[in-house]
């Protein structure tokens, strides 16, 4: 029975009575690539066919450019750990500028579902209509924009909201089951499928006109009324079967051609494309090769043609007028298929696919290593070492790698896969409702039973009873239990691999690694993290402003100089809980749950054309609020160089609090990326643009200069005698000289001063701290590249500190037992990376201070280079960690700096073009090192480290050639 209301009384009062709950306070882990990383469930394009919004289980909502799949936004709601927050629903206002999102919403603190409207381009909340007596599972507006239908999960039924009020003006709450899809034809009639099994037709005054059980299927999926509204076309979730049906009364038209359907268990999406000429379904596809869209011509009585797209099942659908289809799948994939045939835009997944994972996951005897197969081709096993990251395992280790035990005498599981009521040993387990178990394991003594289910991971005894259970962030494709049975290694489906401790299933380590890259984070609870230069982009917490408001996220690398922490990492996983807690290094430690206390400024960007310039030109407006601490500094980067000068970038006073600053700034290629950073001395605050050069002007920038600091260490008097170098001094004066050779040619002028032992500036502590002051003389046209030749070490922490002449032992013996020096003889690094940040234009740093082996430490080239990126710099490293950059005495020269010299000369000019970039460069200097090592003294593998931006950056010029200016290449 259909009913009109004006108010959710009741729904109100029961809302009112949790009316104090309110969303966790605590920061919440979420993985952030850009790309959805949980399963997408529904997509909606904006009536201009200009934008398309995406919602998933990974609780976002992404707004992308069309036809280009570009990502122009990512939104978050309010969530807590578990379900809440988690999006299914989603629907454009009817004039684009606007979104009405929906899921698990609200659920967790009133007890109720809400719907969220937020805006399409900033992200905020601007309302929340709460009060649903379920959760959200559809919602449609009416063309007009004058109504919001509202579908529910369980039997919630339907309300229908009148715009702008949004009041219910009408609901249906005769549903068995859920709703499933909701459409509204131009004249405003509404099309609702439900798991009831019935298909409901309502009037344009939304009363009910006709409600129909097909006899083709029991889970009728997606509805969709044709452009000419006349037909209806229904999708079903438990067969492989399409309807098309009269929109007057729900009369079966007929079912589309199948002949060429084939290994295809359903077809619950589809859309009807090209103005109703096409109707295109997909599903589920159990037979080989790419899952299949397929789509009949003759608005749905042709043959169906099949096109092969996607890995796993699509999940969502939408027609364009030019016969496009936009689609979405569980990978998780979002693209468009296009009529003409042609491949269309893509958009892949970040995450390993652990549903593709060929064979076992694979753990060592103590669990520290884990090796696993994704996709058919057998030499592509990946590992993971937590102990040596990027390092392969060793013989020993794969030697203890075990696989998972699935079968024994006392635990015989039966009917699990998929399944909520598993059956073992004859009895069946009860799990939540739709926990469907993904995964199991056996420890080895064979006492526990591990089930990793949808969303959690349960441990049981012999007799069957539940040990403990933990909620998982999403699926648990798979699970093994190291040999000695104390830690858990379990595979979740948003692409993460997450260690547990078995006596009580407290987490221990969790990693990502970015599907095709070497990018790669490991964390543990407490927030410290190891990671690769780039992999601290890809987690983040997002805390909460209450129900209202949009919440902050925050991501790792903002908080690098804190978080950062290798040595934390490693005492955790060891369970050294004393270490974990402090340490020697740094004091005491840091818990992510007090991420609001020294949470990073807002930021807000705006711009446009200033015009009457010969470069494209942009007015660029910023304004920063501190959140809790002062803000000390900002720094605008064009296309990733600093423009900002040092002089201008400190903020006191009332700045510190608040401030607003105008400028205009020269665009330097045809997609510019402008980005913003303030600093409040914890963290780093980041917001970020993309300017389109209209103008397309092709005009060069200005010539600039060229600054070169070189500094070399020989000789160590207060060091035993034996540590002392011989061409350090020698490497820096050359590198001085043969940049010098540039002035007038490639750079305006080139600026050098070398401090070295054979130098006027002596390499002491005192004295390089002074000359990196030059630096801040560059500016924005500007390129700066520092050189380091002498010893170098690093601590447990990753921090790498410099060793000038005047070093103290006792302060590298310090560093070598894992403390803070107690001197101040040493150079930390961040001398180094802040004299970089203060200045501008393109920056290099190049590291020759890799012979820690003959001082008895370590370099640490992994966290050297981590650093390097999160300060937008480029940066080469003569060698790995651990190795040691070899001297080769032939030339006077180390290696690798005889390879930079090498290339300088113009060896490295690969393209011919007379130009020496930082790419040919490192690519002449790393094989020629390979080429010409001592292997009696081991490997030494040349990194560089560098923004895309930077590797192109022209450091030389060939002498043959003429005068150039091109400092990078657009």
């Amino acid at each position: 029975m259909f009913l009109h209301i004006l108010l959710l009384a009741a729904a109100l009062a029961a809302a009112a009575a949790v009316r104090g709950a309110e969303p966790t306070a605590l920061p919440v882990l979420q993985i952030e690539t850009g790309m959805h990383t949980g399963l997408i469930r529904k997509i909606a394009v904006d009536a201009a066919r200009q934008k398309m919004a995406t919602v998933a289980d990974d609780k976002t909502l992404r707004v992308w450019q069309l036809p280009s799949i570009r990502l122009l936004a990512t939104h978050r709601l309010p969530i807590n750990r578990g379900n809440e927050g988690q999006l299914v629903a989603v629907a454009f206002t009817p004039d684009g500028r606007g979104i009405a999102t929906g899921g698990w919403t609200g659920w967790d603190w009133d007890k109720r579902g809400s719907v969220y409207l937020v805006d399409a381009a900033s992200g905020a909340i601007t309302r929340r209509l709460s009060g649903f007596p379920n959760i959200i599972a559809s919602l449609a507006f009416s063309a007009d924009g004058k109504r919001l239908a509202v579908g529910l999960q369980g039997k919630g039924g339907l309300f229908v909201l009148g715009l702008p009020e949004f009041k219910v003006i009408a609901r249906d709450t005769a549903y068995a089951d859920k709703v499933v899809e909701m459409d509204f034809d131009q004249a405003g009639r509404l099309a609702v499928s439900s798991l009831d099994g019935f298909i409901r037709l309502y009037t344009t005054e939304l009363k009910l006109y006709a409600r129909k059980r097909l006899n083709l299927s029991d889970q009728p999926a997606t509805v969709r009324f044709a452009p000419d509204g006349q037909r209806l076309a229904v999708g079903f979730s438990d067969s492989a079967r399409v309807a098309v049906l009269s929109a007057h009364d729900l009369s079966l038209m007929f079912t589309p051609d199948l002949q060429t359907v084939q290994n295809q268990r359903n077809l619950p999406a589809l859309t009807w494309a090209q103005g109703g000429e096409r109707l295109c379904a997909a599903g589920e596809y159990r037979g080989a090769g790419r899952n299949p869209l397929y789509c009949w011509g003759y608005a749905g009585r042709g043959e169906a043609k099949r096109t092969e797209l996607v890995q796993q099942r699509f999940s969502d659908l939408y027609g364009l007028a030019s016969g496009d289809i936009v689609f979405a799948a569980e990978d998780p994939v979002i693209g468009i298929a296009a009529s003409s045939g042609l491949p269309g835009s893509f958009r892949g997944a970040d995450i390993i696919d652990w549903n593709a994972l060929v064979g076992p996951l694979s753990v060592s005897a103590d669990a520290s290593a884990v090796q696993f197969q994704i996709g058919t081709d057998p030499s592509a096993k990946s590992y993971f070492n937590v102990y040596e990251p990027g390092r392969p395992l060793s013989a020993q280790q794969v030697a203890s790698l075990r696989q998972p035990l699935q079968a024994s005498t006392r635990f015989v599981l039966e009917k699990w896969q998929g399944s909520a009521r598993p059956v073992v040993n004859g009895r069946t387990l009860a799990l939540e409702s739709y926990e469907a178990t993904r995964s199991f394991a056996i420890t080895h003594d064979e006492n526990t039973l591990l089930l990793g289910t949808e969303w959690a991971l349960r441990s049981y005894n012999q007799e069957l009873k539940l040990n403990w259970m933990v909620a998982l962030p999403s699926a648990a494709r798979a699970v093994n239990v190291s040999a000695d049975g104390k830690i858990a290694v379990v595979a979740l489906s948003d692409g993460t691999l997450r260690w547990y401790r078995m006596h009580d299933g407290a987490e221990l380590l969790a990693l990502f690694v970015r599907a095709g890259s070497m990018d790669w984070i490991c964390w543990i609870p407490a927030g410290y993290y190891i990671s690769s230069p780039l992999g601290d982009n890809y987690i983040g917490w997002q805390i909460n402003r209450g129900k209202e408001i949009a919440p902050d996220f925050y991501r790792a690398v903002q908080f690098e100089r804190l978080l950062y922490r290798p040595d934390r990492v490693l005492a955790h996983f060891r369970g050294d809980v004393e270490k974990t807690a402090t340490s020697v290094t740094r004091g005491p430690g840091f818990d992510i749950a007090s991420l609001a206390s020294i949470a990073p400024p807002r930021i807000s960007i705006a711009s446009r054309s200033a015009g009457g310039s010969k470069l494209a030109r942009i007015k660029l407006r910023i304004a920063a609020n501190k959140s809790v601490l002062p803000m000390r500094e900002y720094l605008v980067f064009v296309n990733r160089l600093p423009i900002t000068p040092v002089r201008e970038r400190q903020l006191q006073g009332e700045d510190a609090a608040q401030f607003v600053r105008e400028m205009e700034i020269d665009l330097s290629g045809r997609t510019n990326e402008i980005r913003v950073e303030v600093f409040n001395g914890a963290a780093m605050a980041v917001s970020e643009t993309v300017v389109e050069n209209e103008a397309l002007v092709e005009q060069a920038p200005a010539r600039g200069d060229l600054f070169v600091l070189a500094i070399g260490v020989n000789d160590y008097p207060n060091l035993p005698s034996k540590y002392a170098l011989r061409f350090a001094a020698n490497d820096a004066q050359a590198i001085a000289e043969n940049m010098q050779r540039f002035s007038g040619k490639l750079f305006g002028s080139v600026h050098t001063l070398v401090v070295s032992d054979r130098a006027s500036a002596k390499p002491n502590r005192a004295e390089i701290l002074t000359t990196l002051r030059m630096l801040e003389k560059a500016g924005p046209n500007d390129t700066v590249v520092v050189f380091l030749a002498a010893h170098g070490i690093s601590d447990a922490a990753g921090n790498y500190y410099f060793v000038p002449s005047d070093a103290e032992w006792s302060d590298v013996q310090s560093v070598l037992r894992g403390e803070v020096p107690r001197g101040q003889s040493l150079i930390a690094w961040t001398s180094f990376f802040e004299a970089l940040r203060n200045t501008s234009g393109k920056r290099l740093l190049i590291v020759d201070t890799c012979q820690a082996r003959g001082i008895e430490g370590t370099f640490d080239a992994n966290s050297l280079a981590k650093r390097s990126v999160a300060s937008q710099f480029a940066l080469m490293v003569a060698s790995q960690a651990e190795e040691e950059s070899q001297e080769y005495q032939a030339t006077g020269h180390g290696l690798f700096t005889f390879g930079v010299l090498q290339g300088l000369t113009g060896a490295a000019d690969v393209d011919g073009d007379g130009l020496i970039r930082l790419n040919e460069l490192f690519a002449y200097a790393a094989p020629l090192v390979q080429r010409l090592r001592d292997t009696a003294l081991g490997p030494q593998t040349p990194q560089l480290i560098a923004p895309s931006q930077l590797r192109d950056i022209a450091l030389g010029i060939v002498p043959a050639h003429s005068p150039v200016s091109a400092p990078t290449k657009n």
